[in-house]
């Protein structure tokens, strides 16, 4: 788990790394995205304000906001379950199926965050799509050269 449990300051020890895992990163999280969604913001009046399309603008702050709310809700809802469950020991009364799920889940919300930035990140699904497709072709050039 994600917890010291050899240690006889164990309910402390597991409130420390609810707070240090979940919610300081949380905090620290919410924080960079607020300013970053001001720092857009204001950066979108001024380009607003010299004459440019206020509807383009208005979309891609909208869109920033999504993406910002749905990291992290991703990020929050994958590792919130197994730390709760193992801050106050309720993982031994879970089934080992469920128990299963809730360890792998945090591994998987760090899979589907990165997979969701990339996916809204145009330079970088362009820069592997042409990794991915011209991978095989220098393959094949280099195999036949031999």
């Amino acid at each position: 788990g994600f917890t010291c449990s050899t240690s006889t300051t164990r309910t402390f020890l597991s409130y420390y790394t609810l707070f240090s895992v979940l919610l300081l990163p949380a905090m620290i999280v919410g924080f960079c995205n607020g300013r970053v969604f001001l720092f857009v913001r204001k950066s979108t009046r001024q380009v607003h304000a010299q004459g440019s399309s206020g509807k383009v603008s208005h979309e891609r702050d909208v869109r920033l906001l999504e993406i910002m709310i749905v990291t992290f809700t991703i990020f929050f809802a994958g590792w919130t379950p197994v730390l709760l469950t193992q801050t106050f020991g309720n993982s031994n009364s879970l089934p080992t199926v469920i128990g299963a799920c809730l360890q792998v889940l945090p591994s998987s919300t760090v899979f589907f965050d990165v997979a969701c930035l990339i996916y809204t990140n145009q330079p970088v699904r362009r820069f592997l799509k042409q990794l991915i497709v011209r991978h095989p072709r220098n393959a094949l050039v280099s195999n036949t050269l031999r």
